[in-house]
């Protein structure tokens, strides 16, 4: 991966800085409107590689700020629908790949692959600025963002990082941390995101750096979050650019971001949750030093700092983080234990093990901080039993294990339709007609797949004889979900 990206830096982007005072390429002859979303467009360098893009329809500036963007499951269309709005407003160029991915042993590669081409294009297609290069990953993609930030120090100048988790011990952050150039990170972690915790921590890691964050928590699990929050993180970078001199400062925008991020600390101050409004006054006192100052958020900041309120609801904060982690552990435990186990234990012993029981009652405890904890377990099992333990046994054609740990899934959320076309898959190779054909209605009835996919997947094949499995093949969708004929 660094010889790679190594490479693209000693090759492309000193001809990009010197081409600076040159007109940019024109996206005519790639027939690219501006103001309009292109679907996909083949890499240059690469043509089995391919992008979305956006191009603003006003630019601010010949050379234009771009943001990569990568989806960890090559979902190029979604993260450029958040992200539009703003960088329309702010002049990004936007570059979304199709071929990024997390969770999988071929990822390194196919991120370095997909992001070595977007870099390339962006430079010798759009004439982008290689002083404004901008990552926006989630999940996995948000870790390879801090993975390569050393890489492409002195023209990197922000990261978002979405539901990331990477802790700022982990071997991929402290490079990122050493950077000449400081980069802007904007860390956002739903509150009941299984990578919250470590997200949180990571943004406290950075008040140690010269790096110039911010951590948004909005409402929600491991997902992007709305496109107002996105909005937010791309004006944010936006305001870090100002404060670099990389843009003009106009200061009555600066004024009037200034009013609307004290807000957002004294609203959290009102509502009485002193360590979100002590950390979000610190962060206005940071991104507005050197653009007039905000003294209302430097003093708030401080008085809440020495509140013993404050200490003590921050106490608890990091009580419950402990708890999280130490859930983290025995979730570890069990799947290593079932793995190796001669006879894995039986669907009711696994909920006891796993404490399931307990953590729906903290669930539904008053104390927010403390509901939101137990969601955070709550799915950081559900993505162990739900996806990576038995996409593993299934790989090992293990198809008893891995259907009793779907079971467990199904038994958290009922209705997630790729988990019950997984169980369905599993109960099938095992011979459980009846359990499979259960399994498949449901992922029927949700959407789960199209009617030739399902047709055709060899897990599915001991159902195909079956008149109950024509009869279900009938009622499922002819084209793939989120696509029109």
């Amino acid at each position: 991966m660094s010889r790679l990206v190594l490479l693209l830096i000693a090759l492309l982007l000193p001809s990009g800085l010197s081409a600076q005072s040159a007109a940019p390429p024109s996206t005519d002859t790639l027939r690219i409107p501006r103001g309009v979303p292109v679907e996909r467009v083949a890499a240059g360098t690469d043509t089995t590689l391919h992008y979305a893009v956006y191009v603003p329809t006003a630019p601010a500036a010949a050379h234009l700020p771009v943001l990569l963007v990568m989806d960890p499951r090559g979902r190029a269309l979604l993260p450029l629908g958040l992200v539009r709005r703003a960088a329309e407003r702010y002049g990004f160029l936007v570059l979304s790949s199709y071929d990024t991915l997390s969770d999988d042993p071929t990822a390194l590669d196919r991120n370095t692959r997909a992001l070595t081409a977007m870099l390339v294009d962006a430079q010798v297609r759009f004439g982008a600025d290689p002083a404004r290069l901008y990552l926006v990953g989630f999940s996995g993609t948000a870790q390879f963002a801090l993975a390569v930030a050393s890489q492409l120090d002195g023209h990197l100048a922000g990261i978002v990082g979405v539901g990331g988790g990477l802790r700022p011990s982990s071997s991929l952050v402290i490079p990122a941390l050493r950077v000449a150039r400081p980069f802007a990170y904007m860390g956002i972690a739903g509150r009941t995101d299984f990578n919250y915790d470590g997200a949180r921590e990571l943004d406290r890691a950075l008040d140690d750096t010269p790096l110039p964050h911010r951590f948004v928590v909005p409402d929600g699990p491991h997902a992007w979050p709305p496109e107002a929050v996105v909005y937010d993180a791309v004006e944010w970078l936006h305001l870090q650019a100002v404060r670099a001199g990389l843009v003009p400062r106009d200061d009555r925008w600066v004024d009037s971001l200034r009013t609307a991020h004290l807000a957002e600390a004294q609203a959290l101050d009102a509502a009485g949750r002193p360590v979100n409004a002590q950390r979000r006054y610190r962060e206005v006192a940071a991104d507005f030093e050197g653009l007039g100052g905000a003294p209302i958020a430097t003093h708030r900041r401080d008085s809440l700092a020495a509140d013993r309120r404050t200490r003590r609801a921050e106490a608890r904060q990091n009580a419950l983080a402990e708890r999280v982690a130490a859930y983290t552990v025995t979730v570890g435990t069990f799947a290593a234990d079932y793995r190796r186990a001669p006879d894995p234990p039986s669907h009711a012993a696994a909920l006891r093990q796993l404490e399931i029981e307990r953590l729906r009652r903290m669930e539904g405890a008053d104390d927010p901080d403390e509901s939101a904890a137990a969601q955070r377990m709550l799915a950081t099992v559900y993505a162990v039993v739900a996806f990576y333990e038995p996409r593993d046994h299934m790989e090992r054609r293990d198809y008893a294990r891995a259907a009793g740990l779907l079971r467990l899934a199904v038994t958290l959320r009922p209705d997630d339709p790729f988990v019950c076309l997984d169980l369905a898959r599993a109960e099938a190779q095992q011979g459980h007609t009846p359990e499979a054909l259960e399994a498949l209605t449901c992922a029927i009835d949700a959407g789960a797949a199209s009617r030739a996919a399902l047709a055709t997947d060899p897990l599915l094949a001991p159902l195909y004889s079956d008149p109950a499995f024509d009869a279900l093949l009938a009622r499922a969708p002819l084209t793939p979900p989120g696509q029109t004929p």
